[in-house]
């Protein structure tokens, strides 16, 4: 659910989804990530390379000139 889900889990593949609200299965999610450390690198690594791809200033620059060109 949410923007954040859609942009750091489902295209970035960098942490884990947990129900809103939901404690039991926040436990659990952090049970899986304290027990799976090398998963947690892998995780930030994507994490790290989705940011640097997607939102440095030459790639917002051109999608903001794009999106005026559109609109002139």
């Amino acid at each position: 659910k949410g923007e954040a889900k859609r942009i750091f889990i489902d295209r970035a593949n960098a942490g884990m989804y947990f129900e809103p609200e939901n404690e039991i299965d926040l436990v659990d999610k952090i049970t899986i990530m304290t027990n799976n450390l090398k998963d947690n690198v892998k995780l930030g690594q994507n994490g790290y390379d989705f940011i640097k791809k997607e939102f440095n200033q030459g790639i917002i620059l051109k999608s903001y000139l794009e999106f005026i060109n559109r609109h002139l």
